[in-house]
């Protein structure tokens, strides 16, 4: 038997977790999850990591109070934010509205998802996914770019 269930009393904060996390809970004790993580964890495979849902593999020793994962099934295109091109010259802009990644609340984690870096941010429950475009650099003005529903 599998006794990381062993002591149910030390796992009471699974009763209060998000439906992301206690999908990580459940995740992190698959065994062919734990091979995979094995065998691919140094190469970093995102092919791997996208069978199991996720953007990158995450080592299944660590439970959902150490770690976040980034899970890619389910998740809307992101939202890309890009270099403001057309007011970017302007004089006197404030510093609300440039980019600032250490401005933003919450854990991030910023990944390369094989289109571009993702940026996700994670404040309690809430997750926001968003894409930093090419030539966004810090303190540059910043404009969102949608992706048209298909």
């Amino acid at each position: 038997m599998d006794d990381s269930w062993a002591c149910s009393a030390a796992y009471a904060y699974v009763l209060h977790l998000d439906p992301a996390s206690r999908a990580w809970e459940y995740l992190r004790r698959n065994p062919r999850y734990q091979r995979d993580w094995a065998h691919y964890r140094r190469s970093a495979s995102q092919r791997v990591a996208g069978r199991w849902g996720l953007a990158a593999l995450v080592d299944p020793r660590l439970d959902a109070r150490q770690v976040s994962p980034v899970w890619v099934i389910g998740t809307a295109p992101p939202v890309t934010l890009v270099r403001d091109e057309m007011h970017s010259h302007r004089k006197g802009v404030t510093d609300p509205e440039r980019f600032s990644l250490w401005r933003l609340a919450g854990r991030k984690a910023l990944f390369d998802d094989g289109v571009g870096l993702r940026l996700v941010v994670r404040l309690f429950s809430q997750e926001v996914q968003v894409r930093l475009g090419d030539r966004l650099t810090s303190g540059d003005r910043f404009a969102y770019q949608i992706p048209a529903a298909g």
